[in-house]
């Protein structure tokens, strides 16, 4: 209210301006001519601020007529009015989910809003739950789909989550390199760590593996150190990685230079090995940053009901964090991790009691059929 009273003043201020015959003195003062420049800037920024305004308030109108509001715990959700009883449901299923994972800092999501609509005027079965920026209304985590009411409520958890992950710093979710998430990992997930490790160039991930907690610091990039060719690798690992690289044709490697280096590393020079790497940089993380998420799901798990909570209220390095999270020293988190990498495993495929019943139960069902035949009487 204020921004329009103030800017109706200025535009009365300007309208007079406009009219007071300073044309007449123009010619005669340079003064009055910056004057005029003046107002003509001040006129064309209130010109501005005006449309600006009008086009908000447009857009209110506009997301008001078409939504409704929805509050469930700590959620608030703009709903598209045909929506409203199934999002209401959903929205019960996750703000219970939310409370069993997040505990009190599920309260941060108050500052937000959660988006639920149909994606276009023609299409009215395909939803989009996505969050809502409060400054722009650009919608972010947009998820998007024929959404069942389960999915709807998945939908609704998942974005939440995201909003509450999304408060961490910047610095720690670069170190994380993945969305933050309180769930168990899949099963598939700890397989494919478990062969990324086992199969790193850098021996501080396979020293890691054998259950070495300091190259496991190293490795997960807890701990840096001073030169990664000489404290990720040994000669073997080096000769392997610029193996490796010369197989991608990795681009230095079409100038001589790069050339003689990576042969004389093949040949079973290691300095030349070290020189490469350095002068090139094309080391990767021993173990892929993404799988760091692996080791923070480990410490909220640990942590019980508000280890998500206090993953989120923690500061530090990683290392602090994911000791905070879990109510552990890092190490015992470290110990967890490698045990989940190292004995996860398929369910197996052998006989179960299920299996075997389900077997006898078509044998003696063949048999009693067989017994009917006319064939035995």
């Amino acid at each position: 209210m204020r921004s329009r009273i103030r800017l109706t003043a200025i535009g009365a201020l300007f309208a007079l301006l406009s009219v007071h015959p300073v044309g007449a003195q123009r010619a005669a003062s340079p003064n009055v001519r910056a004057q005029e420049r003046l107002v003509d800037t001040l006129v064309a920024r209130w010109l501005n601020d005006y449309r600006a305004l009008k086009s908000f308030d447009d857009s209110v109108a506009r997301l008001r007529a078409v939504t409704d509001t929805v509050r469930v715990g700590s959620l608030r959700l703009l709903v598209e009015p045909a929506l409203r009883v199934r999002v209401e449901a959903a929205a019960r299923l996750a703000a219970a989910r939310i409370d069993s994972v997040a505990g009190s800092g599920a309260n941060r999501l108050e500052r937000h809003w959660l988006a639920v609509h149909f994606v276009n005027d023609t299409s009215r079965d395909t939803i989009v739950v996505a969050a809502r920026d409060n400054n722009n209304q650009d919608e972010l985590f947009q998820l998007s789909g024929l959404a069942t009411d389960s999915a709807l409520a998945q939908w609704i958890y998942a974005d939440a989550v995201r909003l509450l992950a999304s408060g961490l710093d910047q610095s720690f979710q670069e170190w994380l390199g993945s969305e933050l998430t309180p769930d168990t990992l899949a099963t598939r997930a700890w397989l494919a760590a478990r062969l990324e490790i086992v199969s790193s160039d850098a021996i501080v991930a396979r020293r890691c593996y054998e259950g070495d907690l300091a190259s496991c610091r190293i490795a997960l990039r807890m701990v840096d150190v001073a030169d990664p060719v000489t404290g990720w690798y040994d000669a073997p690992g080096r000769q392997r990685h610029v193996k490796l690289v010369a197989l991608r044709q990795f681009a230095p490697l079409s100038g001589r230079e790069g050339r003689n280096e990576a042969d004389n590393c093949a040949a079973g020079a290691d300095a030349a090995c070290i020189a490469f790497m350095r002068k090139w940089q094309t080391m990767e993380d021993p173990v892929p940053r993404h799988r760091r998420q692996s080791l923070a799901s480990v410490a909220m798990q640990m942590g019980g009901r508000s280890g998500f909570e206090r993953m989120l209220n923690s500061t530090g390095t990683p290392a602090e964090r994911l000791a905070a999270a879990a109510g552990a020293p890092v190490d015992s988190v470290l110990r967890v991790w490698l045990a989940k990498v190292r004995d996860t495993r398929l369910p197996s495929q052998d006989m179960t009691p299920g299996i075997a019943a389900s077997s006898l139960g078509w044998i003696l069902m063949c048999g009693l059929l067989a017994l009917r035949s006319t064939r035995w009487r």
